[in-house]
This record gives structure tokens, sequence and C-alpha cells, in this order.
């Protein structure tokens, strides 16, 4: 299988916040959360769900595992959506660069979606083999 560009992963559209960091926007709205807001003429919480709950649905009909590598405020979105929170519920979910979680399903209860993992860098993940290096069967066999 080769790799494939999903828009439905692209970063969270900022509008008129384009460019400006969170703790610059809320110089001027000092309540203002993204989670809950969203970006004047940009994405609001409600285009963010759509697009997180239209890929959640293409990605249940795939056998197997999947990679996606997407920005950490669409990954949190994405992550609360996958086990049916709102998109404020993202907040809570704080992901690193280059950070590696696991969604899931419960091998116990087949309609239950789960998180894994969350956040996990390199250094974090124990080689279960021995190993230096961390090999993708370390990471799959992560939870035993």
């Amino acid at each position: 299988m080769m790799a494939e560009i999903e828009p439905d992963l692209a970063e969270w559209h900022y509008g008129d916040y384009e460019g400006r960091r969170s703790e610059d926007v809320r110089e001027q709205r000092p309540d203002w959360s993204i989670f809950r807001d969203g970006c004047p003429n940009g994405e609001t919480p409600a285009t963010i769900a759509n697009r997180a709950d239209r890929l959640i649905a293409r990605l249940l009909t795939i056998e197997g595992n999947v990679a996606l590598f997407s920005h950490g405020q669409f990954g949190a979105v994405f992550a609360a959506r996958w086990i049916g929170l709102q998109v404020i519920e993202g907040q809570h979910l704080a992901l690193g660069p280059a950070s590696l979680s696991i969604l899931g399903i419960s091998p116990s209860y087949p309609k239950v979606r789960m998180i894994s993992l969350w956040n996990a860098s390199p250094a974090q993940l124990e080689c279960k083999s021995g190993c230096t290096d961390v090999s993708a069967a370390d990471l799959y066999n992560f939870n035993g």
C-alpha cells in the first residue's frame, strides 16, 4: 500500500489568526479557545468535527492498521471524536511534536473505540526485544 495525502488531516485553518500564536490572540480575546471558539474567517469547531467524523467513518471501513500523520490541534480533536467526545474536550489531549499515539478498538467490546497510547515520545517507549532502536513490532506490542 502506498502513502496517500488525506486532506481531512490538515491543520486547523486559522483564518484571521493565521500566523499568530495562541498567546497573541489571547491578548485581544483573553478567554479565547480554538476548541470552543474556532477562528474568524477560518474553521469553526463544527467544521473540524465534521472533518474528523468524515475521516473516522472512512477509517472504520478499512481492515488492518492505518498510520496517520497530522497536526497537534487536529490530532487532539480527532482523538476526542474517536472516543465520542465533543471538540472542546480536545483541549485536554496535549500532543507534542513527533509524538506517537495509538487509537484502536477494544478487543473485548468491538463497538468501543479507545485510546491505547497517547503522546508518547520515542524516548518514552521501552523496547521490548532488548534492542536499542524502537521497531514497528515494539510499538505494536507496546501494551503487552
